[in-house]
């Protein structure tokens, strides 16, 4: 929750999984707004996408 913006409270989460992690893979978090969204990329070293994390207040 920390790269979201302090005030913001999201109502509504959802989650897109990717690329299993695999113990020892670094993830690098990703920060970007859509349509009033919140979306935290998880990427690894390789810049391929493990998840990607979608806040949005409904």
């Amino acid at each position: 929750m920390e790269y979201l913006p302090d005030d913001y409270e999201p109502t509504r989460l959802r989650v897109e999984y990717k690329k299993p992690a695999k113990q020892g893979d670094r993830l690098i978090p990703r920060r970007a707004n859509a349509n009033g969204a919140h979306l935290i990329q998880l990427t690894g070293a390789d810049a391929v996408p493990h998840a990607v994390l979608e806040f949005s207040i409904l």
